[in-house]
């Protein structure tokens, strides 16, 4: 029987990247290019039109490699959505998701997620990679919005406040295991998992974002079912 307020959280990022820091980050991507270029150049073998046509050909691809990252750091990325589940002491699961639209409703989305936290005497804060990226990214974007939180942020191994269920599925994604688990919890939803995640906010498609937080939370929850029954600490 669960004996604490159990809340999942699960994050959609997207690439955020003020210009002056893009421009900052095309201009080093490109000097290093032009340094691996001619650093690979065989200089009896390769000609001045070989290196040159090498470079431009890399240099086409730096601005999209450099989005494609951006998501998954809170310099680069902002949280577009999350997924919430909760399981109050000896109740039952409720799930939600929330997405910020516009950059200023992060503010607000990060706000939810502290409220909800608080609303629960002693929560336990469970996640699936959290410890590297969620809760990260959530302190790191509540200082970007200059918003003072209520609730703690447990960072590090602060297992009474929260359990990071990469400890005890390590090798492979949330999807993968939950196909593991019998496919009934695999994601419907968006075929392409957190890759797709921007192709959603570029068309404008929240709904079905929202619909894909909500899943992915719904998973977690799952996970941690499995993860209670297993494993005693």
């Amino acid at each position: 029987m669960n004996t604490r307020n159990v809340v999942v959280v699960d994050l959609e990022t997207a690439a955020f990247i003020p210009q002056v820091l893009f421009d900052k980050m095309v201009a080093k991507a490109q000097s290093k290019v032009k340094r691996e270029v001619i650093k690979s150049a065989n200089p009896k073998q390769t000609t001045l039109d070989r290196v040159e046509k090498d470079y431009q050909e890399k240099l086409a691809n730096i601005s999209t490699e450099i989005i494609d990252r951006a998501a998954l750091s809170p310099r680069t990325g902002r949280i577009v959505a999350a997924g919430i589940a909760i399981k109050p002491k000896g109740g039952k699961w409720s799930f939600s998701a929330e997405v910020a639209q516009e950059p200023e409703d992060e503010a607000k989305l990060l706000v939810h997620i502290d409220s909800m936290m608080m609303e629960h005497d002693d929560p336990l804060l469970v996640t699936f990679n959290g410890r590297r990226f969620d809760v990260p990214f959530i302190g790191a974007r509540a200082m970007v919005n200059n918003l003072e939180l209520e609730w703690p942020m447990p960072y590090g191994y602060a297992k009474a406040q929260h359990v990071d269920l990469m400890d005890y599925f390590p090798d492979g994604g949330l999807e993968d295991w939950c196909l593991v688990m019998g496919g009934k919890n695999a994601s419907k939803v968006l075929a392409d998992g957190g890759a797709g995640v921007k192709a959603l906010v570029d068309a404008g498609d929240w709904e079905t974002l929202r619909a894909y937080a909500r899943d992915d939370a719904m998973k977690t929850a799952a996970l941690w079912e499995r993860v209670q029954k297993a494993v005693r600490w």
